[in-house]
């Protein structure tokens, strides 16, 4: 088993975020087996990798839920390399959208290009089988039987030529990019890279030119671009994808590349030179080494001339239409049906009319061709009426898988508002209790700060009471020996009184040596040794000189 195709439309953003998105995911973690993509694909296997990226078997749960019979998708995660290319990005969003709308029996379908996280993806057709490449290893030196490489051949070129009908070149075309089913159909995938002509040039309308250039990203293989590709000059041609399909023709045929591997500037240098296929025959060998010229101007102009130059069926435009899911043998039926009915008529009835006019009247052999015409004419309206129908059914697929998608990116922006408002209410919550807590530590620190104020002052009162009680003692001691030694003048001259010369009277209650604090009558403090008798109940000591 292996991958598929390619799709569009990168949901989460526009186009123009892809720079901001990819600076901010260029290192993140690629996905592996187990995880879950978008809350939708289960990666269950890795089934194939290459220069763009690798690619998983993955269980879409969508599927599964609508019990879709078949539930698995192919998934491939772009490298790393192309997250540090915004422009690269969008130019591959581009082209997968271009791609979507290639449906084709012969193309891989492609169902979505999105991202998830830092991974860039696309949702593509699951087939099984194996790719080309596979097979071109395992007849190396030989070939493919005959037939069966030619069948390859017709079939890749038929999925060329309606992508370049749509203005589409798929730009990397390689063996391992064309997928072998079971039943034998061989699937061209990978045009997810693919870059759009210009206008015109592959008989198209008004096509977008892409900026992006798969060479230079290193997603072309060297072997198997054309020179043109490889210097990045020109507009994309078809004939771009013919020198490629013109080395896979050579390489299933032979057995070989026909310049040894090497790439075609090296070839070009060298000089090398075609050498014709063993029994292919002339005519053949002649459109082969035509479609690996070095100059594009050489090679055959459409897809439709190269592979009418190897002798096969003709790849006519009508086909493009074509539903997938239709065999082989289904789809060459439908080519010969949908050849131009008047011309296949005008033979058949020619042919008709030759062999019966030897022995039928003129009428009869108007009646023969007549109904000849009636029944091409009838073959045609059922092949188209096929191809409608299956193009109807795709297009209700295609929107029905599109429809999920945008219900899926409305439920995960539903749920992102959801994560977004809840973690901006918690963030509110934090940092209303962080406000609460700043304002009662705010308030602890005033506290403390009043406080600590507070005693300064009342130290400050403290010492002021103190300087000044000591001043007030100073003060009445100065007082008391002044009165003292006038006391001692006044008993020397005129006599001590009975008890040795001192007032008892003054000093009742009082100790000597001991100054002491207290109020008159009248409010007033007064500090002093002596007290007067009325006042000695309410004397406090203060300072004791014993």
């Amino acid at each position: 088993m292996t991958e598929t195709g390619s799709k569009s439309n990168p949901s989460g953003g526009a186009s123009g975020s892809w720079s901001e998105w990819a600076a901010g995911h260029a290192d993140e973690s690629p996905v592996g087996v187990g995880s879950v993509v978008r809350e939708r694909f289960v990666l269950e296997q890795v089934i194939g990798s290459g220069g763009m990226g690798i690619v998983f078997r993955a269980r879409d749960l969508r599927r599964d839920e609508a019990q879709d019979r078949h539930p698995h998708v192919a998934i491939k995660f772009l490298a790393p390399e192309f997250k540090r290319h915004p422009d690269a990005l969008r130019a591959l969003q581009r082209e997968a959208r271009k791609a979507q709308r290639l449906a084709h029996p012969n193309i891989g379908s492609v169902y979505d290009f999105d991202r998830d996280g830092s991974n860039v993806y696309l949702v593509m057709e699951l087939l099984e089988g194996q790719p080309l490449s596979d097979l071109v290893k395992a007849h190396a030196g030989t070939g493919l039987p005959r037939g069966q490489a030619l069948h390859v051949v017709e079939e890749a070129a038929i999925a060329l030529a309606h992508a370049h009908s749509k203005g589409v070149i798929h730009s990397d075309f390689k063996p391992s990019n064309v997928f072998m089913t079971n039943a034998g159909e061989a699937k061209v995938i990978d045009f997810g890279i693919a870059r759009a002509a210009r206008s015109g040039a592959a008989g198209g309308g008004d096509v977008t030119q892409t900026v992006f250039d798969a060479a230079k990203l290193g997603a072309a293989t060297l072997a198997y671009a054309s020179p043109e590709q490889l210097l990045g000059v020109g507009d994309p041609d078809p004939r771009d994808d013919i020198y490629s399909l013109a080395v896979v023709a050579y390489e299933l045929l032979a057995g070989r590349h026909p310049f040894n591997r090497r790439s075609a500037l090296e070839a070009q240098l060298a000089e090398m030179r075609v050498e014709p296929v063993p029994g292919l025959g002339d005519a053949p060998n002649a459109v082969l080494r035509s479609a690996l010229a070095f100059r594009r101007e050489l090679r055959p102009a459409t897809v439709n001339d190269f592979v009418l130059g190897l002798g096969l069926q003709p790849v006519v435009r009508s086909l493009a239409t074509a539903p997938p899911g239709l065999d082989a043998a289904s789809a060459k039926t439908l080519v010969a049906q949908a050849l131009p009915l008047e011309t296949s008529a005008t033979l058949l009835g020619a042919r008709l009319g030759g062999e019966v006019g030897a022995r039928r009247p003129g009428p009869l052999r108007w009646l023969l061709a007549g109904l000849a015409i009636a029944g091409l004419a009838g073959g045609g309206w059922f092949a188209y009426s096929v191809v409608q129908q299956r193009e109807q059914e795709q297009r209700a697929e295609r929107e029905r898988f599109e429809a999920e998608r945008r219900a899926a990116e409305a439920k995960a922006e539903q749920e992102r508002i959801a994560r977004e408002k809840a973690e901006a209410e918690r963030r509110a919550a934090e940092e209303r209790i962080d406000a609460e807590r700043e304002a009662r530590a705010t308030a602890e620190r005033d506290r403390l700060l009043a406080e600590a104020q507070a005693e300064r002052e009342r130290a400050a009162r403290e010492r002021a009471e103190k300087e000044r009680v000591l001043a007030a003692v100073k003060r009445a001691e100065k007082s008391g020996d002044q009165q003292q030694k006038g006391g001692d003048r006044s008993g020397s001259g005129a006599g001590s009184t009975a008890g040795g010369g001192k007032d008892s009277s003054s000093r009742a209650g009082a100790k000597a040596g001991t100054v002491y604090r207290w109020q008159d009558d009248n409010g007033e403090v007064h500090y002093g040794k002596d007290v007067p008798p009325e006042y000695a109940g309410r004397a406090v000591p203060i300072v004791s000189s014993e």
